[in-house]
């Protein structure tokens, strides 16, 4: 690591670098900044995803979120109820937010997918660090596009989440496949974890 580097400036970086942090890093590294030191976040699509995994996350390393965003109201007032969320200012338009929180350090984007493009750009814009859900965008075009504008802000960091592709099982499964262990693949079932594992099956 660069002597140069602040604990702030690593932080601010690896923390907007991967929202996984806390598996990456050993336990105490950051634990107990001064409240000057802590991250301020901004949340931007206040579903599922953000509430049920994102913000989890960003409390075990004990970090701010000082602003949240969504266009429906239902989804801002579940979510001012949350903890770690309830003193966090509202917003329905992303613009406005990136407006008004100047202090704010990263962003993550957690909308849905039409979205991510637009917010990611007015998010580096603004000199933010960007988290963005997958999928980062609908074409080739627009993923060299944001390269670019994420090129020119080289003090940023940026991040899609793609944990689920870049984990040790799925990459193992993949060389088991690939391998020809299994014989030739003909069939396959699967499930989504959000409805559980059917009876009966192993």
């Amino acid at each position: 690591m660069n002597p140069q580097i602040s604990r702030r400036q690593f932080v601010q970086a690896a923390a907007a670098a991967g929202i996984g942090l806390p598996t990456i890093l050993p336990s105490g590294i950051l634990a107990g900044p001064s409240p000057n030191e802590r991250l301020q976040f901004a949340c931007i699509g206040m579903g599922g995803q953000m509430r049920g995994y994102l913000v989890p996350e960003l409390g075990k390393i004990d970090q701010r979120i000082v602003a949240i965003c969504d266009v429906d109201r239902r989804q801002i007032d579940s979510a001012l109820q949350a903890k770690g969320l309830t003193e966090a200012r509202a917003y329905h338009d992303y613009r406005e937010l990136l407006d008004q929180e100047t202090g704010v350090d990263a962003v993550i984007i957690g909308t849905p997918d039409h979205w991510h493009v637009p917010i990611c750009e007015a998010a580096l814009k603004a000199g933010k660090h960007v988290y963005c859900e997958k999928p980062l965008a609908h074409s080739i075009a627009e993923c060299r596009a944001l390269e670019q504008l994420a090129l020119s802000h080289p003090n940023l960091a940026t991040q899609t989440g793609n944990q689920g592709c870049s984990t040790e099982g799925f990459r193992r499964s993949f060389e088991v496949i690939q391998s020809g262990l299994l014989g030739t693949i003909t069939e396959v079932h699967v499930w989504h974890p959000a409805h559980g594992w059917p009876n009966g099956v192993d």
